[in-house]
């Protein structure tokens, strides 16, 4: 992906809330009453609008812990009712953004003073607050910062009172008058509640089981009832607690008539299970229901999706044994596609041709053209404009199709074009109005056009585009085990990964062996701690560096502290921070050697005038000897910047902080990011910001700005410059000023550091005998 003006993350609608906070259990809906709603009726004698009134005053005393809620208001208004409540520490209320549709905000009282604090929604029903943790509902978020303050500057206490949040913000709620009545497929007494407007506005909330009313309608197949609530105007792709929409339902339970209607009424297609990224078709496919694949395909769904784990719904097909479904994928054949590249397509043109195409034709939501990329051969590029800004897509066209990012393969770039202006997929928009080139330029179509897709070898593994390069367990499940599984939890076991076989290779250390000492600093999840290592054996004590990880972080942090202990196990450099082994806790810690006199950015700032021209080239070239080491062992660091460079002794520089690290893959130079997160962009290439590819060339491009820092003295690069201002900056042509002492050769290697073609940039082995250290 690249984005050209802003930091538009594709990733983020299917694959950002994929390590979701611990729900808090304080606040729980009591367990489903499956009595019909008729009988109710009947055995307590009362009339409908009687009962509806009696359970919305239960639902609001059921949300009394929940009425923190105070709608639409301004900031004036919630410190002013922070004021009135007493402003006492920890006093809160959450309410609606101005700013952001979708978004709440939350304001406390931290030390007699309002914060306020963005709760930014991450998809659906997932919150989230700046990088915190995400939850599965407003409620989960607020009780777990109850809890811990976990980031915020004090921990949650009493709330103002207003109202309980919106249903719909919440992961499971009251089985409501119209769930029981949908529940037991009564198309009479359903209307009937419908019709009780007042009191049953909430439409799309969910039960306690985490279903809307839609997706109760779709499970039982009662078509008039699902007509009913779309005619009421019920949200066809809210999705239920466990992350599928009612589309998905249809499909699982073979309601071809049923997808029909929801696709007709709005129902996206390409709406993704948030952790295993099945589409619809993957559920129908996997399940072997021919006739919900047979109606999705003549309604124009793509053939081709990929999930999580690279599958396509012919791949699931053939896994699970089911032919008549793997055939029907195979040999359908798409209607020609609706657009012509004749509209769109601009030949070979660089990025400001294409910005001031689309802007000279009015700059529309949507506009956008095709065209071929200047420095990469055979690879196309979408420029697009949404909300004012420009974004640049890059058009993969590998053997199995057109494709951008991990959306659907395509056999074409018209048909890819075409499903783009269908659907956002992913993209910031749909696809409006082509820009149209001043003369038709030719496509190659024998050349740029693969054939039609075929299927893939059934026992074809194929990495993983997760944070490890996991494989797919190869062979079948028989068809009885397919109709049995449950495809929104996962069924089959993936291979080992690569941070599990490398667990193999880490050397576990009793605590009863670690002393705690004084606080170094303070990483992602935890303390940095001196620490003292006694060999039991020797009785030796060996100072040591105890990287920990708090408590209130195991859920979301585990998983990465182990990943960082998988990389460094296997690295062993005098220029590399060497990992002496990991303690399972409590607390978790990674024990790695002291390095005594800290950061090389402290360093440079605290002790300036006694860093000299040799101390710098010295660390220079200690730097890229240890980066070449990485390089040798397939590994690209993605955060090499003076911070992470520490000093052993005023000799010895070593790189340290692998937490952003990754693996290559063996036939690969580069590593391809496809989750989001907060990235530091300043030290980052282009083809890293924009299409989150990562290579030994773009840990060079961050060596060069690595290295002015190093003859700054400690200065900020760009200074107060934000990410997209900085990103604007280098595409203008733009490179950091050479600082004041720093020698012109050796700005010279800074800049070609900075070359906008990774091919064009040094290599490690050259950066290192340029500043004349020798291999070691």
């Amino acid at each position: 992906m690249n984005t050209s003006s802003a930091g538009f993350n594709r990733t983020s609608r299917q694959r950002q809330p994929c390590l979701f906070g611990q729900d808090n259990p304080e606040v729980r809906p009591p367990p489903s009453d499956n009595t019909k709603l008729s009988d109710i009726l009947e055995s307590k004698n009362i009339s409908l609008r009687e009962y509806i009134a009696q359970e919305h005053a239960r639902t609001l005393e059921y949300g009394k812990k929940l009425r923190w809620y105070h709608g639409k208001i301004s900031r004036e208004t919630a410190v002013h009712i922070l004021l009135e409540n007493g402003n006492s520490e920890g006093l809160f209320l959450v309410r609606e953004s101005t700013s952001v549709v979708g978004d709440y905000v939350l304001s406390l009282v931290r030390a007699g003073q309002p914060q306020h604090f963005q709760i930014h929604c991450c998809g659906d029903f997932i919150y989230q607050i700046e990088s915190g943790p995400a939850f599965t509902g407003l409620e989960n978020l607020i009780s777990h910062y109850k809890e811990s303050s976990d980031g915020l500057p004090t921990r949650l206490g009493d709330f103002c009172k207003g109202d309980p949040p919106p249903p719909t913000t919440m992961k499971t709620g009251r089985d409501t008058p119209l769930h029981k009545a949908v529940s037991e497929s009564n198309l009479d007494l359903t209307r009937k509640v419908l019709r009780e407007h007042s009191l049953a506005k909430y439409l799309d909330a969910r039960n306690s089981a985490g279903y809307t009313a839609l997706q109760i309608a779709v499970d039982n197949g009662n078509y008039d009832i699902v007509m009913l609530l779309l005619d009421h105007k019920a949200n066809v792709n809210a999705k239920d607690a466990s992350g599928v929409t009612a589309l998905h339902h249809a499909c699982l339970n073979n309601f071809p008539l049923i997808c029909q209607l929801l696709v007709e009424r709005g129902a996206d297609p390409t709406a993704r299970h948030h952790t295993t990224g099945w589409v619809p078709l993957h559920t129908a496919a996997q399940r072997g229901n021919s006739e919900c694949v047979n109606q999705l395909l003549n309604m124009g769904v793509p053939r081709n999706p990929r999930n999580a784990d690279e599958d396509t719904p012919y791949k699931l097909a053939v896994r699970y044994e089911n032919k008549n479904t793997a055939e029907l994928l195979l040999k359908f054949v798409p209607p020609p596609p609706k657009t012509s590249y004749t509209d769109w397509f601009h030949g070979v043109k660089d990025r400001g041709y294409a910005i001031q195409q689309i802007t000279m034709n009015g700059g529309g939501h949507g506009q956008f053209l095709v065209r071929s990329s200047t420095h990469k051969p055979d690879t196309y590029v979408l420029t697009m404009v949404s909300g004012g800004l420009y974004y640049n897509f890059e058009i993969d066209t590998k053997i199995d199709g057109f494709h951008i990012d991990d959306g659907p393969f395509f056999s074409s770039l018209e048909y890819l074009i075409d499903h783009y202006q269908k659907y956002d997929d992913g993209l910031p928009c749909k696809l409006t109005v082509p820009c149209r080139p001043a003369t038709v330029v030719p496509l190659d179509h024998e050349k740029d056009s693969p054939p039609a897709l075929g299927p893939r070898p059934a026992d074809l593994t194929v990495g993983t585009t997760g944070h490890q390069n996991a494989h797919l367990q190869k062979g079948t499940v028989n068809a009885t085990s397919a109709k049995k599984f449950n495809l929104f939890k996962g069924k089959k076991k993936p291979a080992r990964t690569l941070s599990e076989e490398k667990q193999d290779n880490l050397i576990f250390i009793d605590i009863k062996n670690i002393v705690q000492g004084r606080e170094l600093g303070q990483g992602e999840f935890g303390s940095v701690l001196e620490g003292t290592l006694k060999d039991k054996h020797s009785k030796k004590h060996m100072k040591v560096a105890l990287k920990t990880l708090h408590s209130e972080h195991i859920t979301t942090g585990q998983k990465e502290f182990i990943r960082e202990a998988c990389v460094m196990c296997d690295l062993n450099h005098s220029c590399i921070v060497k990992l002496l082994g990991v303690v399972k806790g409590p607390p978790m810690m990674l024990v790695q050697e002291l390095v005594p006199m800290g950061s090389l950015l402290d360093y440079l700032i605290d002790h300036a005038n006694e860093v000299s021209e040799k101390d710098l080239k010295r660390w220079a070239g200690q730097i890229a000897e240890g980066s070449l080491y990485l390089e040798s062992k397939k590994f690209v660091h993605r955060d090499l910047a003076a911070r992470n460079i520490l000093l052993s002794t005023k000799e010895q520089a070593k790189i340290s902080d692998f937490g952003l690290s990754r693996a290559t893959k063996p036939e690969s130079d580069y590593y391809r990011a496809t989750t989001g997160g907060r990235w530091p962009v300043k030290w980052y290439a282009p083809e890293s910001i924009y299409y989150g590819q990562f290579s030994h060339a773009s840990d060079v491009w961050s060596f060069g700005v690595t290295l002015w820092e190093m003859y700054s003295m400690g200065d900020q690069p760009y200074g107060e410059k934000m990410g997209a201002d900085v990103i604007k900056f280098i595409e203008d042509g733009h490179r950091l000023e050479k600082p004041e002492m720093c020698p012109d050769w050796v700005y010279d290697i800074m800049m070609h550091c900075w070359a906008y073609r990774k091919e064009a940039r040094p290599t490690f082995k050259i950066l290192r005998d340029k500043f004349n250290i020798k291999s070691q």
